[in-house]
Protein backbone atom coordinates (compact mmCIF):
# COMPACT_ATOMS: atom_id res chain seq x y z
CA UNK A 1 0.00 0.00 0.00
CA UNK A 2 1.47 3.33 -1.04
CA UNK A 3 0.54 6.78 -0.18
CA UNK A 4 1.15 9.04 -3.12
CA UNK A 5 1.03 13.31 -3.97
CA UNK A 6 -1.36 14.13 -7.08
CA UNK A 7 -1.46 17.39 -8.12
CA UNK A 8 -4.53 19.96 -6.47
CA UNK A 9 -4.64 23.28 -7.10
CA UNK A 10 -2.46 26.91 -9.03
CA UNK A 11 -2.40 29.04 -6.30
CA UNK A 12 -1.38 32.68 -5.79
CA UNK A 13 1.54 32.94 -3.22
CA UNK A 14 0.21 36.90 -2.62
CA UNK A 15 -3.69 36.03 -2.89
CA UNK A 16 -4.25 32.66 -2.59
CA UNK A 17 -6.61 32.95 -5.92
CA UNK A 18 -6.88 29.96 -7.95
CA UNK A 19 -5.09 30.12 -11.39
CA UNK A 20 -7.56 28.42 -14.16
CA UNK A 21 -6.94 30.45 -16.86
CA UNK A 22 -4.60 28.71 -19.27
CA UNK A 23 -2.01 31.30 -20.16
CA UNK A 24 1.92 32.19 -21.11
CA UNK A 25 3.83 30.96 -18.19
CA UNK A 26 7.37 30.95 -16.73
CA UNK A 27 7.94 27.73 -14.77
CA UNK A 28 10.85 27.45 -12.14
CA UNK A 29 11.50 25.06 -9.34
CA UNK A 30 14.15 24.00 -7.11
CA UNK A 31 13.51 19.98 -6.61
CA UNK A 32 15.22 16.32 -8.09
CA UNK A 33 13.53 15.38 -11.51
CA UNK A 34 12.10 18.81 -12.45
CA UNK A 35 10.75 17.47 -15.98
CA UNK A 36 7.62 16.18 -14.25
CA UNK A 37 6.46 19.33 -12.61
CA UNK A 38 7.12 21.06 -16.19
CA UNK A 39 5.46 18.67 -17.66
CA UNK A 40 2.27 18.48 -15.78
CA UNK A 41 1.62 22.36 -16.63
CA UNK A 42 2.18 21.58 -20.32
CA UNK A 43 -0.33 18.94 -19.77
CA UNK A 44 -2.74 21.17 -18.10
CA UNK A 45 -2.89 23.59 -20.85
CA UNK A 46 -0.36 26.01 -19.87
CA UNK A 47 1.73 27.62 -22.48
CA UNK A 48 5.26 27.00 -20.60
CA UNK A 49 7.08 29.80 -22.47
CA UNK A 50 10.59 29.13 -20.71
CA UNK A 51 11.87 26.69 -17.20
CA UNK A 52 14.70 27.35 -15.11
CA UNK A 53 15.76 24.21 -12.92
CA UNK A 54 17.72 24.90 -9.61
CA UNK A 55 19.45 22.59 -7.65
CA UNK A 56 17.20 20.27 -5.13
CA UNK A 57 16.38 22.35 -2.02
CA UNK A 58 18.21 25.27 -3.14
CA UNK A 59 18.22 28.53 -1.12
CA UNK A 60 16.88 31.03 -2.54
CA UNK A 61 17.63 35.00 -2.73
CA UNK A 62 16.56 37.99 -3.21
CA UNK A 63 18.52 38.15 -6.71
CA UNK A 64 17.02 35.09 -7.45
CA UNK A 65 13.67 36.24 -7.45
CA UNK A 66 14.44 39.89 -8.91
CA UNK A 67 16.27 37.26 -11.94
CA UNK A 68 13.37 35.17 -12.20
CA UNK A 69 11.01 38.10 -12.60
CA UNK A 70 12.94 39.49 -15.31
CA UNK A 71 13.45 36.94 -17.06
CA UNK A 72 9.65 35.90 -16.86
CA UNK A 73 8.57 39.12 -18.19
CA UNK A 74 11.13 39.09 -21.51
CA UNK A 75 9.47 35.84 -22.69
CA UNK A 76 5.89 37.56 -22.42
CA UNK A 77 4.79 34.88 -19.38
CA UNK A 78 1.56 36.50 -17.57
CA UNK A 79 2.45 34.03 -14.33
CA UNK A 80 4.95 32.32 -13.03
CA UNK A 81 4.75 29.08 -11.35
CA UNK A 82 6.65 27.08 -8.89
CA UNK A 83 6.29 24.43 -6.59
CA UNK A 84 4.49 24.67 -3.12
CA UNK A 85 7.90 23.68 -1.72
CA UNK A 86 10.13 26.49 -3.66
CA UNK A 87 6.63 29.14 -3.38
CA UNK A 88 7.43 28.65 0.72
CA UNK A 89 10.83 29.74 0.35
CA UNK A 90 10.46 32.76 -1.73
CA UNK A 91 7.40 34.36 -0.19
CA UNK A 92 9.51 36.46 2.14
CA UNK A 93 11.25 38.27 -0.97
CA UNK A 94 7.72 38.42 -3.06
CA UNK A 95 6.67 42.14 -2.92
CA UNK A 96 3.49 42.65 -0.97
CA UNK A 97 1.78 45.20 -3.59
CA UNK A 98 0.19 43.68 -6.93
CA UNK A 99 2.60 42.56 -9.31
CA UNK A 100 2.84 43.01 -13.09
CA UNK A 101 3.48 39.25 -13.30
CA UNK A 102 2.17 37.15 -9.67
CA UNK A 103 3.93 34.32 -8.40
CA UNK A 104 2.05 31.03 -8.46
CA UNK A 105 2.26 27.76 -6.63
CA UNK A 106 1.09 24.04 -7.38
CA UNK A 107 -0.39 22.93 -4.32
CA UNK A 108 0.09 18.35 -3.84
CA UNK A 109 -2.66 16.69 -2.00
CA UNK A 110 -1.98 13.24 -0.52
CA UNK A 111 -3.60 10.33 -1.65
CA UNK A 112 -4.12 7.84 0.53
CA UNK A 113 -5.47 4.20 -0.34
CA UNK A 114 -7.88 4.22 2.30
CA UNK A 115 -10.21 1.18 1.09
CA UNK A 116 -7.46 -1.05 1.36
CA UNK A 117 -5.89 0.64 4.65
CA UNK A 118 -8.77 -0.83 6.17
CA UNK A 119 -9.51 -4.19 3.92
CA UNK A 120 -5.81 -5.11 3.89
CA UNK A 121 -5.05 -4.59 8.06
CA UNK A 122 -2.06 -6.96 9.62
CA UNK A 123 -4.59 -7.15 12.78
CA UNK A 124 -5.74 -10.42 13.14
CA UNK A 125 -9.67 -10.02 14.17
Amino acid sequence: LIANFEPDKIYSLNTNKILEEKIPVYAFCGVGQPEFFFEYLSEKGFEVVKTRKYKDHHLYTKEDIKNIHNEAESTGAKAIITTEKDGVKIKAFLSKEKPDIEFFALKLKLQLPIKDLLTNTPFEK
